[in-house]
């Protein structure tokens, strides 16, 4: 159809603006928002794993396990 349709058939500048650029665009700025929450997590979780390992707690004393 698309031979039939000719020109005015499909809309490239539409689907490249509606769906190829938010495509590319979304796991790009995921990946932006979660390097500086990952690294802060590491840096605030890090500390405290270090002085749990230190005493002794596995951390599942909290959660009832034996």
């Amino acid at each position: 159809m698309w031979a039939g349709s000719g020109e005015q058939g499909a809309y490239f500048d539409k689907v490249v603006e509606r769906i190829l650029i938010p495509a590319v665009a979304s796991p790009v700025v995921a990946g932006v928002a979660a390097l500086p929450a990952t690294v802060f997590a590491l840096g605030v979780l890090g500390h405290a794993r270090v002085e749990a390992a230190r005493h002794g707690d596995t951390g599942s004393d909290t959660l009832g396990f034996p």
